[in-house]
């Protein structure tokens, strides 16, 4: 197929609910970006994650396969059991595709690229400098003496918080930033560009401008627990 072969742009976000966009029903929520996407294309309204945990839904995404083969039943520090499964970054650089992943990929160690030719990560809870393209970019931003820059946890995992990060230079608008340049760069091969958010997986670290967009704002009642579940003290 030669260059005729379609470029492939995989945006990923993490816990997201289909009930926290407003082209799905939401209408309480402020999401024109992603309204737009569902507008364009399709929207898969009965669609499950594999597994619940950020680890192995992440492997189950890019081996296609599940917990068994890759060894990923929860988030831990062990190392992928079977190195030889396919990937599907793997499968498309050994195809000629130029293949980047862009964010939090949550894969140990964190350089673990799984076939992806670069890697310009951004992971919640970054281990040291060298690892990790968005604490390097804050500090050349000159924004290099902010700590937590994903959000303070684990007491305010689930309290919205104001970032200190200034709105420019948010992680969420890094990645996009990020992406778009990949995008545009010159190239004689097709890409496949995997860019993965931390949002809105907590902590919730918000600028002040999307804060305020549901200041004073009718919102939908919480979801009830479940049947069964125990109660909360």
């Amino acid at each position: 197929m030669g260059n005729q072969r379609p470029n492939i742009l995989l945006l990923h976000t993490d816990q997201q609910r289909f009930d926290t966009i407003a082209a799905l029903g939401a209408s309480h929520m402020h999401t024109p970006n992603l309204d737009r996407l569902v507008n364009m294309g399709c929207s898969f309204r009965r669609a499950y994650s594999s597994n619940p945990v950020c680890m192995p839904a992440r492997h189950d995404l890019i081996t296609g396969v599940s917990a068994r083969h890759h060894g990923y039943y929860h988030n831990s520090q062990a190392f992928i059991a079977d190195r030889q499964l396919a990937t599907i970054p793997r499968l498309l650089t050994e195809s000629g595709y130029q293949t980047m992943a862009v964010g939090k990929m949550h894969f140990n160690p964190p350089r673990e690229h799984h076939g992806f030719a670069h890697m310009f990560l951004m992971e919640e809870l970054p281990d040291c400098r060298e690892d990790d393209a968005y604490v390097q970019y804050l500090e050349d931003a000159g924004c290099p003496d902010i700590r937590c820059q994903h959000g303070v946890r684990p007491l305010f995992y689930h309290t919205p918080q104001a970032a200190r990060v200034p709105e420019e230079h948010h992680g969420s608008a890094w990645i996009a930033h990020k992406t778009i340049e990949l995008m545009r760069e010159e190239r004689d091969r097709p890409f496949f560009i995997f860019a993965s958010w931390v949002g809105p997986h907590p902590p919730y670290y918000i600028p002040q401008t999307y804060l305020d967009l549901y200041r004073d704002q009718p919102l939908p009642s919480i979801c009830p627990a479940p049947p069964g579940a125990m109660p909360s003290t």
